[in-house]
């Protein structure tokens, strides 16, 4: 019998290392993202306030709220092998009094039975390096509708996209082919990435063809519409082919704390995001060109303003 419930563990544990993506290991080793989350929660005043933290993963932004002064967290983690190792990890470090993991969505908790009461503040980092593939706008909204006291603290409470054109052959042909030893194969390009797919751009052959522009901004406080569409313009600093967009997010996290996968940033462990253009566009120098940008819960698009 014992040597079944080995057998039993053993297949668990090759189950679960196939649901947990690898990206774990890199993001909470990646000091910068934990420091500034660290530090915009102790730039508030927490002191026995009730967290929701949305998407717990290991338990480690739970476990800063509370060292950072929180009542409580109820901290919610989907994916039940995940949850149940932060919960572990939870008791390792004695704060199992302090932290209710939950395994469940945020939007199947409810008020008087996953938690006793409404959070006053929600921390999460439920986002992916577009900002918004992990649909954290639409947990956001479920979250204060549902389970905030309406003047909740939102960590994070900012959010901007921005982009430069560019021109880079090598990253378009990660999304898009033409020929191959002769032959027609663009047949491939139906499944080609719609919206946007990850590259870290200071690792591939490119030139950056205009100054770097806002795409969307929101305060995180206000109300977040299902889909937000803006008209962006880029002026060109020389004459060349644009492929695409790179763009990256900045959240902010507390006043005077921002987190951001910029190229600036090559230690972060998101890459920056590529919106290919269907075809590139032959660019001048000085001469301004519109694109348009959408971005939804879980999307990403942006696509050149025709007849410029």
């Amino acid at each position: 019998m014992a040597w079944d419930r080995r057998w039993v563990d053993e297949r668990l544990r090759v189950i679960y290392r196939q649901w947990v993506p690898r990206w774990h290991f890199e993001m909470l080793n990646d000091a910068p993202r934990g420091q500034a989350y660290a530090d915009a929660l102790a730039t508030l005043n927490l002191t026995g306030k009730t967290v929701l933290d949305i998407g717990a993963g290991s338990g480690l932004l739970a476990m800063i709220a509370v060292r950072s002064g929180v009542k409580h967290v109820y901290a919610c983690e989907m994916v039940r092998p995940i949850a149940e190792k932060a919960e572990e990890i939870v008791r390792q470090n004695g704060l199992e009094n302090r932290i209710t993991i939950i395994p469940k969505s945020s939007f199947e908790m409810e008020i008087g039975r996953e938690m006793p009461e409404h959070a006053q503040l929600m921390v999460s980092e439920t986002f992916d390096y577009a900002f918004v593939g992990e649909r954290f706008l639409r947990s956001l909204r479920h979250a204060k509708q549902t389970l905030l006291k309406p003047d909740a603290v939102l960590v994070p409470c900012g959010m901007k996209l921005c982009g430069v054109l560019i021109e880079s052959a090598d990253i378009h042909g990660m999304n898009c082919v033409e020929r191959s030893q002769g032959f027609d194969v663009s047949g491939v390009n139906e499944f080609s990435a719609p919206t946007y797919f990850p590259v870290r751009l200071m690792t591939r052959p490119h030139r950056i063809l205009s100054g770097i522009e806002t795409l969307v901004e929101a305060d995180l406080h206000d109300g977040i519409p299902c889909s937000m569409t803006r008209t962006v313009e880029f002026t060109a600093v020389q004459h060349d082919i644009a492929h695409r967009v790179a763009f990256w997010f900045a959240a902010v996290l507390a006043p005077g704390v921002t987190l951001t996968n910029s190229p600036e940033q090559p230690q972060s462990h998101w890459t920056q995001a590529f919106a290919t253009f269907c075809k590139p566009i032959r660019v001048q120098k000085n001469r301004p060109y519109l694109v348009r940008v959408t971005v939804t819960d879980e999307s990403v698009s942006i696509a050149p303003v025709l007849n410029q």
